[in-house]
């Protein structure tokens, strides 16, 4: 039987380096892969031979907008030869409706795929004020049976027990683990999850296709220097949930995450990566406003285009 985990967490919490390190070593592995908007960079970066995988884009799988679609990935990852199947939920996915998903396909997997439960991971330097206004973190955590605080090197030990604190308050339940880039006990961590009661029952996601953020892409008609970006992107920061792409630079391709005031400019993995970067905005027009004031200031006007 397969053992289908689902990885949840906000937007630049550290989801992808966990599924890194989830993969790392094991064979007989299938992913699945949600992002919001369709540039593959998570799939780009945990791309690997023997893995199976599934990309599915342009929503939440958790929306009627791409469930169906989230549907048919499951079966087709059920037939196949695996031991585990990881599902790297958006990061602003509401998986409320994973237990009622599960249930419904319950016939049609016939036996060959089990839900292991949820490991959600929260950025300790963003989840609290985070929690107050976005009702999908509260969920992600609620569902979840393993939470792991990332990034707790930039947090104090006060604001550490806030955080356990207002968790356990949402998921009394779920074992809690503090790390930075993720480094936890993978083989533990997966070994608890099969001992753990069951979380709560199914209910309606909060996720809706009126709910989607918006996306605006940006391309790169040239190579740019690496300081303006950064100037560029620290400009348009305070208007986006996330920003994360691939873009061609003076020092070569460089791989862009941005989540909060924290921009991450590394060079970006060996392959053929797509020069696009995605900005997941939370206001709409205002933020195309600020990219295009951001492309003026910076001097890069015919250098980037949205």
């Amino acid at each position: 039987m397969i053992k289908a985990v689902l990885l949840s967490g906000f937007l630049g919490a550290g989801k992808t380096t966990l599924l890194q390190r989830l993969l790392d070593g094991r064979e007989r592995t299938g992913v699945i892969i949600n992002e919001f908007g369709d540039i593959h960079m998570d799939g780009a970066l945990v791309r690997k031979e023997g893995i199976e995988m599934a990309e599915l884009s342009n929503g939440s799988i958790f929306c009627a907008c791409i469930k169906d679609n989230f549907v048919d990935a499951l079966i087709e990852m059920s037939g196949k030869d695996l031991n585990v199947l990881f599902i790297e939920a958006s990061g602003l996915a509401d998986p409320s409706n994973m237990p009622t998903i599960m249930e419904g396909l319950a016939g049609k997997l016939g036996g060959r795929l089990s839900y292991l439960g949820s490991i959600c991971v929260v950025d300790a330097n963003a989840v609290l004020p985070l929690m107050d206004v976005l009702p999908a973190i509260s969920a992600q955590l609620a569902y979840s049976k393993q939470v792991i605080v990332n990034k707790v090197d930039l947090v104090s030990e006060s604001q550490l027990l806030q955080i356990e604190e207002a968790i356990r308050e949402i998921a009394p339940e779920a074992a809690i683990t503090a790390a930075t880039y993720c480094r936890v006990d993978t083989a533990a961590m997966l070994a608890a999850m099969e001992q753990q009661a069951d979380g709560p029952e199914g209910r309606e996601t909060s996720n809706t296709y009126e709910s989607r953020p918006v996306v605006f892409y940006l391309t790169c008609k040239e190579p740019v220097g690496r300081e303006q970006l950064e100037a560029f992107l620290r400009d348009i920061t305070p208007e986006a949930y996330r920003i994360k792409g691939f873009a061609p630079t003076d020092r070569g391709m460089i791989q862009v995450s941005v989540s909060g005031d924290q921009i991450v400019l590394d060079p970006a993995p060996a392959g053929n990566l797509e020069n696009r970067i995605a900005v997941i905005t939370r206001t709409g027009m205002r933020a195309m406003s600020a990219i295009t004031a951001a492309i003026e200031s910076n001097g890069l006007k015919g250098s980037i285009c949205v």
